[in-house]
């Protein structure tokens, strides 16, 4: 692990941090949500949110899990690939609704970047630069039958409390994600799980 940097993680079931999970129309034959329940995100701690879900009367325990556990992999990948990105870019702050930066650190910024110093001068996320390639660089997927875990390594501020360092909390923003992404993450586990039981329904069978 390079020097100033700190192993963090991001457990994913079904979403991701600090939104309402939408009621999505699963597809055929895919597990049906019975109910929610959603742990606040804390900074510098994995962000959990879980999903209750009802296992289809034909699909065996051991399907189930197996199929579950493909189907949180694929839409942890989803995300780490797709949607994390999507935070370094411009445009990010609004679309996720980012704390307002200071107009003292953007004039500051501003030359920063017209000297060479800073990778981006209009994106919130990106300074240097380091956060983004770190976190975007490197993501271990390890998916479980009602959760998944993405493991990243970030700069060591990605866990400062903002009461504590005067940062925007940057662990809460580079985590959030929209209605659409919310509704798209959803959609994946659905679909994968749908075709991974009728692939098992299909060779039980024939």
């Amino acid at each position: 692990m390079r020097r100033g940097t700190v192993w963090w993680f991001l457990t994913l079931a079904a979403i991701t941090a600090g939104v309402s999970i939408l009621a999505t129309r699963p597809c055929a034959g895919a597990p049906r949500v019975s109910s929610v329940a959603v742990e606040a995100a804390v900074p510098g701690i994995p962000i959990k949110i879980t999903l209750r879900e009802e296992r289809p009367a034909d699909i065996s325990i051991r399907v189930w899990r197996d199929s579950m556990r493909q189907a949180h992999e694929e839409m942890g990948a989803l995300w780490h690939s797709k949607m994390l990105p999507r935070h370094f870019t411009r445009g990010a702050a609004s679309r996720y609704g980012y704390q307002p930066r200071t107009r003292k650190w953007q004039q500051k910024k501003a030359a920063l970047y017209a000297r060479g110093k800073a990778v981006k001068r209009n994106t919130d996320l990106v300074f240097t630069g380091f956060l983004q390639e770190t976190l975007t660089n490197f993501g271990s997927v390890r998916a479980f039958p009602t959760r998944v875990t993405i493991q990243m390594t970030g700069p060591r501020y990605i866990t400062f409390r903002p009461h504590a360092s005067n940062q925007p909390d940057k662990h809460s923003e580079v985590t959030r994600v929209t209605d659409d992404e919310a509704r798209e993450l959803s959609e994946k586990l659905n679909e994968t799980a749908t075709k991974l039981f009728n692939e098992y329904r299909a060779a039980k069978t024939s």
